[in-house]
C-alpha cells in the first residue's frame, strides 16, 4: 500500500530478480490504458534482458493498480527509483507528492 497524504492507493508491480546483482535495473511503465504486468512480462524474460531485475509497475487507475487522484508523474517517476535502488525485498515503497 502506498501512502499519499490525503490519498489512499495500491500500486501493483512485480519485481522480477535479475541473474547478475551487478547489472543495472530496469523499471517498465506501461503506456495509456494498458498494464506494464499484463504487457511486460515476456519481453522480460527474453535473454537480453534476464540479467537485469525487472521491476514492472501499474500506473494508478490502470491494470492491477487502484484509482487515485493528486499523483504527480514526477512523484511517481521518483517513487519508481527509490523502489529500484532500495536493497531491501520489500514490495511497497511511499510516494511523496
Amino acid at each position: 500500500m502506498i501512502d499519499i497524504p490525503g490519498v489512499r492507493t495500491r500500486i501493483a508491480l512485480l519485481d522480477i530478480p535479475g541473474t547478475d546483482s551487478t547489472a543495472p535495473v530496469r523499471v517498465f511503465l506501461h503506456g495509456l490504458g494498458s498494464s506494464s504486468i499484463a504487457t511486460f512480462p515476456e519481453i522480460v524474460a527474453h535473454s537480453a534482458l534476464r540479467r537485469s531485475r525487472s521491476v514492472l509497475i501499474d500506473l494508478p487507475g490502470f491494470g492491477y493498480s487502484s484509482a487515485a487522484s493528486k499523483v504527480t508523474k514526477s512523484a511517481l517517476r521518483n517513487a519508481a527509483i527509490r523502489f529500484s535502488s532500495d536493497s531491501d525485498d520489500s514490495n511497497e515503497f511511499d510516494i511523496e507528492s
